[in-house]
């Protein structure tokens, strides 16, 4: 779980440094698409493996 914390900052960091604000600030609305649907995956993926068991 650290490490998945470290590494999402590190990218978050490096993503501000290598694009900087202003490209992050014209871009938001298609991540915030971007994290809603993985979010979305993420949980029917949680939910067949729950049904399903694998």
């Amino acid at each position: 779980m650290l490490i998945a914390m470290v590494s999402g900052g590190f990218v978050a960091v490096t993503g501000y440094l290598w694009l900087g604000l202003k490209f992050l600030s014209k871009s938001w609305f298609n991540l915030d698409l971007v994290w809603a649907l993985s979010l979305v995956v993420s949980g029917v993926f949680g939910i067949y493996s729950a049904y399903y068991g694998h």
